[in-house]
């Protein structure tokens, strides 16, 4: 038999080759039932009933057989992972996952002893084959019936990252499952969003959940653990918030922060609140989660989970609070908590992103900014609970508000007991700025300080030079300056101003630098049309949105893109919106334009229309959508627009919004009362408006973690994605006022940091080809993902990983670069 021959090599190693076949000869023997096998201790051992023992190595090529006898027919596989493997069986069909060759993943008869049907957790919450030790993944634009694949694991890849949900697993941040069995998917394992019993898996032989078998990751959910009850927060319900026995396999008990300071629980996606009025022993209960409810915002103090501005604690146990987590201003051990099983503040999860928000305090009245109304600011009784008093600081220098998402503006023009005002934010708005000095908010470059109780202000927040006690404000509950809370140290020294038309962000620029621009939208419309149904989308009545028969005379199919990357109708004058919680099938509404909202905010890939930061596209004719245009991942004929009759892409309507210049006059004109007309007009330079670099195959933007250029999501309201060019054809960070350089030689692989701005270092001087940004003179360019990430790269490559673009457009960098008197011509 195979076995004695092989046993005539005596002193001489298995070959790999030799083991193959001999694994599958002892498979052959078990299934005639001529042997029996026994897992122990990780290694698989065949039995012929025969005395004798093989000592055994953990390198299967080299296993020593020079002790073994030739009646000696026990056997151990050494690499074989049986007790650290599982297999993922579905009850529907009795079929266990298996690979087949390097990329089929399909379902069959489950067989204990095939590595090819074994898999483990690793550490970043990947499923891994044993035998190819590659990563369960999903396809790159992840859909219904997207087959799912084996790539080499990668931490980083979203693709390969799963969570469960019962005895579902799916792919995380995402509402899409395994499922095996379906017309669509054929014979594959694929993607679906069904959860029914094709799509329910259990660990083969065990009864278990397959994430039971997953082991606790550093992922962002974790438990909340409380030493003294040895339990952990768990929800009951819909609403009741408790505590119970902790178990990582119960999604119940797992948390999130969200980037507003809120904790989420991962399984409702609801979020804890305090109760109304926050008061000692009052329930915590779970509720939609809302980033302007204040009684949702958490800080830590210690090891206390602590409703900001209180001395209130979460707590659990006490006689009063019974079942229920309960607020309670007590600092004993049944209000600490810990990360389960890490003995870490539960804040340590948290990104850096939270809790920008404060209240504006004034001690001498005892109240704090608030507003009244849309316009109307003046000062109230403070309540964390009311986002109406909430503030925070934007990167420019300007105080928003958190409930309404507008800016306080001092009057035009700015005297004494003038009334500040709440308008749409506008970073180019000198009025809008304000500095600190000591205890007072001053508009930048005056003298005159914020203001209330005076009987010429009246219930208004007027400006005052005088610096008494009613002009002076803090952090409420802090007594530090409001300042402490700012992002960038603007100057406080006097400049002059100006203003220019309302917006909220401009598009890239070649304008003249002595020249001010002001976007408009374009008076000229245009029609969204889908050749697939030969339709184009329309509105009918007030929220509507559908596709009808082309007409070029109808307002109601009429459209432009506004400054801020938003699709107004031109007869409503509304904007085209998505829900406030996306997903697919979700129907598009019509809102009143907001630059703030973000579920107004559309980019383009290709023939797509997508809500900005997600793979949901616009799209008409499915089934499940009705005749309504919806959300949807998919990217087949029905999500293609183009604009009727001019075989342009819809973004290519981009260009459309106009930018007209101001020549810049040499001496500051007198202040009049036209809202149009510039109140003074600086003769410095002005600051070219910043823009964010963005990898459409990645889907993020580059940024910056301490000195490391690095990619990131791409999030507007990060100030270390902004980027400007210099004069002098360098990449200049905003916030951080660094160039983009390279770190070391100049050569394949280096990667890039930031540092000083110095025009005459080579590895800080950049041009464009088309979409690749290289180093002037070379042919390396900025790559990202074909090594060291989340770093970005030189690379000679030119394949889409070194391909970026301004985010939110079709343009290349380098169409932001400054004009300096002629016209821009790009540097090789």
């Amino acid at each position: 038999c195979l076995v004695y021959h092989g046993l005539q090599r005596r002193g001489a190693p298995f070959s790999a080759l030799y083991l193959f076949a001999l694994e599958a000869y002892m498979k052959f023997l078990i299934r005639e039932k001529l042997i029996r096998s026994h897992n122990y201790s990780g290694c698989t051992f065949y039995l012929h009933f025969a005395a004798g023992v093989i000592p055994y190595s953990n390198d299967i090529a080299k296993l020593d057989v020079r002790h073994m006898k030739s009646s000696t027919l026990v056997f151990c596989l050494s690499n074989v992972p049986s007790t650290k493997g599982f297999l993922i069986y579905n009850g529907a069909h009795n079929k266990c996952i298996p690979i087949i060759g390097n990329d089929t993943i399909t379902a069959r008869p489950c067989d204990q002893i095939s590595t090819n049907q074994m898999w483990r957790w690793t550490q970043c919450n990947q499923l891994q084959n044993s035998f190819s030790q590659t990563c369960l993944s999903a396809p790159e634009t992840p859909v219904n019936w997207g087959r799912l694949k084996l790539s080499t694991c990668d931490c980083h890849d979203n693709h390969q990252v799963w969570a469960c949900t019962d005895d579902v697993i799916r792919l995380h941040g995402t509402i899409l499952n395994v499922n095996y069995g379906n017309r669509r998917g054929g014979d594959r394992v694929g993607l679906f969003q069904g959860t029914g019993s094709w799509s329910k898996w259990k660990v083969y032989g065990e009864d278990l959940r397959v994430c039971e078998k997953r082991k606790a990751t550093d992922l962002e959910d974790f438990m909340i653990y409380n030493s003294a009850h040895d339990k952990c927060i768990s929800i009951d319900g819909l609403s009741k918030v408790t505590a119970r026995t902790c178990a990582l396999t119960s999604p119940n008990r797992m948390w999130k922060w969200t980037k507003y300071g809120q904790l989420q629980s991962i399984f409702t996606h609801r979020c804890l609140t305090a109760p109304d009025p926050a008061v000692e022993w009052g329930r915590v209960e779970l509720v939609d989660c809302d980033k302007n409810n204040g009684r949702q915002i958490w800080s830590c103090s210690e090891d206390f989970v602590r409703l900001p501005g209180t001395t209130l604690n979460l707590n659990f146990g006490n006689v009063q609070g019974g079942d229920y987590l309960v607020l309670y201003q007590g600092t004993g051990s049944w209000s600490k908590w810990k990360l389960f099983d890490k003995e870490k503040s539960i804040c340590e999860k948290r990104k850096a992103a939270n809790l920008e928000r404060f209240m504006i305090y004034n001690s001498a009245h005892d109240k704090c900014i608030s507003i009244d109304g849309l316009s109307k600011v003046t000062a109230r009784t403070c309540a964390l609970t009311s986002p109406n008093s909430m503030w925070k600081w934007t990167k420019y220098g300007q105080l928003q508000s958190i409930f309404t998402l507008g800016c306080p503006t001092a009057p035009d023009p700015q005297v004494d007991w003038g009334r500040v005002e709440l308008a749409v934010c506008d970073k180019s708005n000198g009025r809008q700025i304000w500095s600190c000095s000591k205890d007072f908010l001053r508009l930048a470059g005056t003298t005159l300080n914020l203001n209330f109780g005076n009987v010429q202000g009246g219930d208004y927040l007027v400006l005052y030079q005088g610096t008494g006690s009613w002009s002076k404000w803090e952090l409420f509950g802090k007594e530090k300056s409001i300042c402490e809370k700012r992002k960038d140290n603007l100057s406080t020294s006097p400049r002059t101003q100006f203003t220019v038309q309302t917006t909220t962000r401009l598009g890239p620029s070649t304008r003249n630098p002595t020249e001010i621009t002001t976007p408009t939208q374009s008076g000229k419309g245009f029609l969204i049309y889908s050749a697939a149904h030969n339709k184009c989308i329309s509105i009918i009545g007030n929220d509507i949105i559908t596709a009808r028969t082309c007409d070029q005379i109808s307002a109601n199919q009429m459209w432009r893109w506004t400054a801020c990357d938003q699709l107004q109708n031109s007869f409503s004058q509304t904007c085209l919106s998505a829900p406030e919680t996306p997903v697919n099938w979700d129907r598009l509404k019509l809102s009143t334009c907001d630059c703030h909202d973000n579920h107004q905010v559309w980019a383009c890939t290709d023939d797509f229309i997508r809500l900005h930061g997600t793979i949901l596209n616009v799209n008409y004719g499915n089934r499940r959508g009705g005749d309504r245009v919806v959300l949807f991942q998919g990217t087949g004929s029905w999500s293609n627009w183009k604009v009727y009759g001019e075989d342009l892409r819809v973004c290519e309507k981009r260009k459309d919004v106009i930018v007209t210049t101001t020549p810049m006059l040499p001496t500051t004109p007198q202040p009049t009362t036209s809202p149009s007309t510039p109140i003074k007009i600086s003769t410095a330079t002005p600051t070219l408006p910043g823009f964010q670099i963005y990898s459409a195959d990645h889907d993020k933007c580059i940024s910056v973690s301490n000195i490391d250029v690095i990619a990131m999501s791409c999030d507007f309201d990060d100030v270390n994605q902004w980027w400007t060019w210099t004069n002098e054809n360098q990449l200049k960070n905003q916030n951080l006022n660094k160039c983009l350089d390279v770190n070391g030689n100049i050569k394949d692989w280096a990667r890039l940091h930031i540092s000083v701005c110095d025009h005459l270092s080579l590895g800080q001087l950049w041009s464009c080809h088309h979409d690749l940004v290289h180093v002037i003179g070379t042919d390396l360019n900025m790559n990202y993902g074909n090594k060291a990430e989340p770093h970005i790269v030189l690379y000679s490559g030119t394949g889409q990983w070194s391909r970026w673009k301004i985010f939110g457009t079709s343009v290349n960098v380098c169409e932001a670069k400054p004009m300096i008197g002629f016209d821009h011509v790009e540097v090789f």
